[in-house]
């Protein structure tokens, strides 16, 4: 009889043992499987959006190899990194020109465009038991564009708008910010039930650990 509960204790140590083990490896496989992976700063995710709407728009545009000029409509104070991409973009077909003033002669057209939205936001944490937490980046970008000739008749319009998104561990965020343009720092969001859920496991199987130990003595 002694021999079949020790037997008993024995088997359920183990089942424990292991359950602890499969869990805790469960839930640190994925943070170690995407270690290696180096994530873009938050100024070149948020470029590569805009550079997949002017791919999606601008080669349609009818611009050969002649001059033209870019000119924002309206006022945003993150338009520079919008307009440097269009120049460059520009910049493989010919000359570009920027900043031509009101009244200035000239004989080529001209390629206007507007900031509908430029967003970059950590919309949500994704926080993993035993694990990193992994914070959701998206950015979002919503361009117009017009070219005119020098006359200011509309050649060609378009609109385009594209949204990504991946994702990051919650401490690589402050490397990645540029704390020099509000929009290229977004916030990072509070999460809540990780802070009360993990600490609970912990110290449901650390209680049971104890409860095992002396079970078994």
């Amino acid at each position: 009889m002694v021999d079949q509960v020790y037997k008993y204790k024995s088997i359920r140590t183990s089942f424990w043992i292991k359950v602890f083990f499969l869990v805790s490896i469960f839930f640190s496989s994925n943070s170690l499987a995407q270690e290696k992976i180096v994530p873009l700063t938050n100024e070149a995710f948020l470029r590569q959006t805009i550079k997949d709407v002017l791919e999606d728009c601008l080669k349609d545009a009818p611009i050969d190899s002649q001059m033209v000029w870019v000119k924002e409509e309206g006022e945003n104070q993150s338009a520079w990194i919008v307009n440097e991409e269009i120049v460059s973009f520009l910049s493989k077909r010919g000359p570009v020109g920027v900043g031509k003033k009101e009244g200035q002669e000239s004989s080529s057209p001209v390629l206007s465009y507007r900031i509908i939205k430029l967003s970059l936001e950590y919309p949500e944490i994704n926080r993993k038991l035993f694990g990193k937490s992994w914070t959701t980046r998206e950015s979002q970008v919503a361009i117009s564009f017009s070219l005119s000739d020098p006359d200011g008749k509309i050649l060609w319009s378009k609109r385009g708008e594209r949204k990504n998104s991946d994702l990051l561990r919650k401490e690589e965020l402050l490397s990645l910010n540029n704390r020099q343009y509000p929009f290229l720092c977004p916030e990072v969001p509070q999460s809540t039930w990780g802070r009360y859920l993990e600490p609970a496991v912990v110290t449901v199987v650390v209680g049971g650990l104890i409860y095992l130990f002396f079970a078994n003595r």
